[in-house]
C-alpha cells in the first residue's frame, strides 16, 4: 500500500526527473512495476472501502497518493476494463 502523502507536496517545475536516469531503467517511470502494483494495491482497498465511488475516480486518487514522480504524477491514466 502506499504511504500518505508528505506534509509538503513536492512541486514539480519542469517535466524532468529530479535524477537524470540510466538508460533502460523503469525506476521512478510509469512502467515503475513498484508503482503499478502499489497503484493497483491502493485501488482495491478504494473499492472496499468505497463502493459507490467510481473505479476511475478511484485510480485517480491512488496515482496520486502513490506517485512519487512526475511521469507517475502527470500521466493520463485510464482503466481499461
Amino acid at each position: 500500500s502506499c504511504s500518505p502523502p508528505p506534509q509538503q507536496p513536492t512541486q514539480y517545475i519542469s517535466g524532468r526527473s529530479p535524477t537524470p536516469l540510466k538508460e533502460g531503467t523503469v525506476k521512478s517511470t510509469k512502467k515503475d512495476p513498484t508503482f503499478l502494483r502499489a497503484v493497483s494495491q491502493c485501488k482495491q482497498e478504494c473499492a472496499l472501502r468505497q463502493p459507490d465511488l467510481d473505479k476511475s475516480d478511484c485510480l485517480q486518487r491512488c496515482q496520486d497518493v502513490c506517485c512519487d514522480s512526475y511521469e507517475q504524477c502527470s500521466f493520463a491514466i485510464i482503466r481499461l476494463n
